[in-house]
């Protein structure tokens, strides 16, 4: 049951994306009970491909099934996270409670784009790096790491976040507008800023320390 309402659910969200099955990706159904057949994994997919009504779409949708040793390599070659912890289900109190080890109820921060300077508690915090500093690190920031908590000057090495230009012809989808826009990108890997963040951290790796690191 609970298999048909994320298909159902999934493919009532392709129908949204200006992107086609078969031609700008592909979805993969991969059953994990060893009693469902190939002919029930062909009728699943003749439904939902004429569901789904786009040409080509026959191509891009894939559903599978196989032998139990078959499907339990699969699974055992997959990653589950059985502890997912955070202080806070969004970006910057999340990366603030971390980095500051005072917690969103303290701090007063609960989401993107408040004032970190106004918590008292932030203010009598010693971030992280500091501390690696002051244990004799060499530290190093790359990209979005503070996130909202202001710690240039803690860093020996430091580069800002920045966003990747928008593409042309954004937003691709109707229901979403900024950073929650998905499509594809009219820069070069190499030129968005997160390989040139990864490329700076390899640099740094790269070099002979006299001291350990801390680079984030």
């Amino acid at each position: 049951m609970l298999c048909n309402l994320v298909l159902n659910e999934l493919n009532r969200s392709l129908k949204v994306l200006p992107f086609d099955a078969g031609r700008e990706f592909n979805v993969i159904a991969v059953s994990f009970d060893p009693r469902e057949t190939p002919a029930l994994a062909a009728e699943k997919k003749k439904n939902y491909v004429k569901d789904y009504n786009r040409p080509g779409a026959e191509s891009g949708w894939h559903f599978l099934t196989g032998e139990e040793a078959n499907i339990r390599r699969l699974a055992d070659s997959g990653v589950v996270f059985n502890r997912a912890y955070t202080a806070a289900p969004v970006c910057s109190p999340s990366r603030t409670a971390m980095l500051s080890g005072v917690r969103p109820w303290q701090s007063g921060l609960y989401d993107n784009g408040l004032d970190t300077g106004r918590s008292a508690a932030l203010q009598k915090a010693t971030p992280l790096p500091e501390v690696f500093k002051a244990a004799g690190y060499y530290t190093a920031s790359y990209g979005k790491v503070g996130h909202g908590w202001e710690l240039r000057k803690v860093w020996d090495d430091y580069v800002p976040h920045k966003s990747d230009p928008i593409p042309p012809g954004a937003p691709f989808l109707p229901f979403t507008r900024g950073e929650q826009d998905w499509g594809p990108t009219h820069l070069a890997e190499e030129d968005m800023n997160d390989s040139k963040y990864a490329d700076a951290a390899i640099r740094q790796l790269g070099k002979k320390h006299d001291r350990p690191c801390l680079i984030a």
